[in-house]
């Protein structure tokens, strides 16, 4: 993988961070209310398909559930104790990154540096969560001003004064 490859990849999953972490604080702050993907997709001027996989990925943790009606999702879980770490649960951390594949085992270097970096991205997933624990998003203030367009290739980028606003 090139390095260009890499920074968009990095990049990609920040953003996807973002409006994933987005999308959760809404439900956190409207807990009481079952919400619909148009309906926060106009909130956070987003794509509807992009909040409706947002919603999907956080199902998977059951931080969110699908009402009976199928057309809204509420918050399962105590808006106080959801944190960061949810959102990067939901998006897979960098711990879904696979293992060496069978064929490359037979050359045991590659074997061996694969397995390093598969054990360092695990490190390194395990002190992000638990870095992102300490962050409630029930704490967080929304703003009116989320995302803004920067390329074709990097879908949000947050805005500067509403990321202050929200961690002071």
């Amino acid at each position: 993988m090139k390095v260009a490859e890499i920074t968009l990849a990095l990049a990609s999953t920040l953003d996807y961070f973002r409006l994933t972490a987005m999308v959760l604080q809404r439900f956190v702050s409207k807990s009481s209310a079952a919400l619909s993907v148009d309906q926060l997709a106009r909130e956070l001027k987003a794509k509807s398909g992009d909040i409706s996989d947002v919603c999907t990925c956080l199902a998977t943790t059951g931080v969110i559930v699908l009402t009976p009606d199928f057309e809204h999702w509420s918050l399962s879980v105590d808006p106080a104790e959801v944190t960061l770490e949810e959102v990067w649960r939901a998006i897979g951390g960098i711990a879904s990154v696979s293992g060496p594949d069978s064929d490359d085992c037979d050359n045991a270097s590659v074997y061996k540096v694969d397995l390093l970096t598969s054990q360092a991205f695990l490190g390194l997933d395990q002190s992000i969560a638990t870095h992102l624990r300490r962050f409630r998003l029930d704490t967080v203030q929304t703003s009116g001003r989320h995302f803004v367009r920067m390329s074709t290739t990097r879908k949000y980028e947050p805005d500067v004064d509403s990321v202050e606003a929200a961690y002071a």
